[in-house]
């Protein structure tokens, strides 16, 4: 409130003191409209129905759009042109970012997915180098020892099983780890018990393992940039698109005056 405001507000409250607050408003209002009605009259006297006709559809349409931003909470597209272009750019980065973050998402997934089937697969083989230690101990009789080959056998079909059906969503996730020829060679039954083998998938199925967590905590790390590069795109294109409403009301309340002054004017005049 400017000075000239809280100067007309103490004077015309002086002469109201013994009004209350909504009597004080009402005539308040009344006053400032007989004000303007008078300046307004002063201003255009003389002018032709058709001048005030124009001003009157002019307020109107104004209002008309005021209406509209206050509905939709955006700026229109008359309203600056320029930065709509801008803010429609934006919004397609927006959703681009969306898309790369959810796409980064589901990626996360499946490696975690495979990360599980992977700590899976290392158990089994840490159990069966266990067993063909202990089968190496002298101690044992050939029943213990066929005991011991029969739980490795078992073991390493578990982890063909776990290899031939993990999948995410319909997708074989080791499809290209069963084509590769070294891989098929390590799990040839003759090389089940040899302990140099079990230490080759052992230390392969680790590094894989490690290798999905790498890429796993890559994609999370992008994902937290392309968040924040998100966030500060849609607080640019919140501050281009997005109206004011105090400021939109305080236009709104002018242009209603405005408008009645218009009528009154138009009525004068008739």
């Amino acid at each position: 409130m400017n000075s000239r405001s809280r100067t007309f507000n103490l004077i015309f409250d002086s002469y109201l003191i013994n009004f209350n607050a909504v009597a004080k408003a009402f005539l308040r209002k009344t006053f400032l409209m007989i004000l303007l009605f008078l300046l307004a009259k002063s201003i255009f006297i003389g002018a032709s129905p058709n001048y005030l006709n124009s001003i009157l559809q002019s307020t109107e349409n104004t209002i008309d759009k005021n209406y509209n931003r206050l509905s939709s909470a955006t700026r229109l597209l008359v309203d600056d042109p320029a930065n709509y272009a801008i803010y429609e750019k934006l919004t397609a980065n927006i959703r681009q970012l969306e898309k790369e973050i959810s796409n980064n998402s589901d990626m996360i997934s499946y490696y975690k997915s495979a990360e599980g089937y992977l700590e899976n697969i290392i158990d089994v083989l840490q159990r069966i180098r266990e067993l063909s230690l202990q089968k190496s101990n002298g101690i044992l009789s050939d029943f213990d020892k066929d005991i011991i080959n029969f739980e490795i056998n078992h073991q390493y079909e578990q982890i063909l099983f776990v290899l031939k059906n993990a999948d995410f969503n319909k997708k074989n996730i080791f499809r290209s780890l069963l084509e590769d020829e070294e891989i098929k060679r390590w799990f040839r039954k003759e090389e089940y018990y040899q302990l140099s083998n079990i230490d080759n998938l052992l230390f392969f199925f680790i590094r894989q393992r490690s290798i999905y967590g790498a890429k796993m905590k890559s994609l999370e790390y992008q994902n937290q940039g392309k968040s924040i590069e998100k966030e500060n795109m849609a607080c640019f294109s919140s501050n281009i698109h997005d109206i004011n409403y105090a400021d939109e009301l305080s236009k709104l309340r002018r242009n209603h005056l405005l408008l009645t002054m218009n009528l009154l004017m138009l009525g004068e005049v008739r």
